[in-house]
């Protein structure tokens, strides 16, 4: 695909909210994902996509939507993580709040109207509650957790932020250079120290690639269905999952612990307790880092993934095309 350059600005003021979807070859997916983005009762936004070196329809896709709010840029090499694409869309994001997207899951619709108005007592940094969801169709509830060292880890899809933390805390990491992974490691440095606010409604649904198969040929996405409840009756969708989320916590208190279960929970335990001794030198970054490649590099085999480049300097990616919604005479409304 020819490179795509903007004849403008992307807007032509700073939006409220900058946000973020880092993607590579789920474009079907990813239109589901921007059309729920998009569909925000608050609607001051810019959307940047950046593709992790894209070389399908994805930026025909994110064209077709139509949306003068869309902008698109893709990275010169691939990086296999968000952590690159993440920092391109934050230098290019000029809102005063930054939101991000997992580019296969679908925001409730308040979920920033929702998160801004959490954020009236001037705390910095937002998080929402996210619904799991298994191939099974059950759920279950995900929100912040507390990591060894400090901070909690905040899943980035229901992770509301203002901007200027990026300067005072730091970029997104590459994976290799990443401790504990690269949304851990950033919402870590975000959580030890900034004002924390919670918003109480669902935020967002979440469907894990790897438990989907997503990337098989043939598959058919779940978030069809849910996207077209979201948009016509979201309130219903919000009691659907709700009672979802109960169900699978009745499950797990019933559940009987398995010695699996008994054994992963000392883990756990010997890991905060070495964790408030020795701080960030717990767990031992370089064998996790080790450990951490090959298991994402041994899923990636399975799932038909070519390996990314995991040479030249582990900085921001550079960029080799740009597109702004905004330079299209035929766009949709802002």
């Amino acid at each position: 695909m020819a490179a795509v350059t903007a004849a403008g600005p992307t807007v032509a003021r700073a939006p409220r909210v900058s946000v973020i979807v880092a993607t590579w070859h789920r474009p079907a997916v990813l239109a589901l994902t921007l059309r729920s983005i998009l569909a925000q009762t608050m609607g001051d936004l810019q959307v940047e996509v950046v593709g992790d070196h894209c070389t399908d329809e994805t930026f025909e896709t994110v064209r077709g939507l139509g949306d003068r709010r869309l902008n698109w840029q893709n990275l010169v090499r691939r990086c296999g993580s968000q952590g690159w694409p993440n920092n391109a869309g934050l230098r290019a994001a000029s809102g005063e709040w930054v939101a991000y997207c997992n580019h296969d899951d679908l925001w409730l619709p308040w979920w920033l109207e929702a998160g801004l108005a959490a954020a009236a007592d001037g705390q910095t940094v937002v998080h929402g509650l996210g619904a799991r969801f298994r191939p099974d169709g059950s759920a279950g509830l995900q929100s912040g957790s507390p990591l060894p060292g400090g901070g909690l880890y905040l899943q980035p899809s229901a992770l509301l932020h203002r901007r200027e933390l990026v300067a005072r805390y730091g970029d997104w990491p590459h994976f290799r250079t990443s401790r504990l992974g690269v949304d851990a490691d950033f919402t870590q440095r975000l959580t030890r120290q900034e004002p924390l606010a919670a918003c109480a409604r669902l935020s967002v649904l979440r469907f894990p690639a790897n438990e989907f198969a997503a990337y098989q040929a043939g598959s058919a996405p779940p978030q069809e269905r849910w996207l077209e409840s979201l948009l016509s009756d979201p309130a219903a969708v919000e009691s659907a999952v709700g009672r979802l989320l109960v169900a699978d916590e009745a499950q797990r208190r019933l559940a009987a612990p398995t010695i699996g279960d008994a054994w992963r929970g000392l883990r756990q335990a010997l890991a905060g307790q070495v964790g408030r001794c020795w701080g960030d030198r717990w767990p031992r970054p370089g064998l996790q880092r080790r450990q951490q490649l090959r298991r994402w590099l041994h899923q990636n085999e399975r799932r038909g993934l070519p390996p990314p480049d995991l040479t030249g300097p582990l900085l921001a990616a550079e960029v080799s095309e740009r597109w702004s919604g905004a330079a299209e005479p035929d766009a949709g409304p802002a």
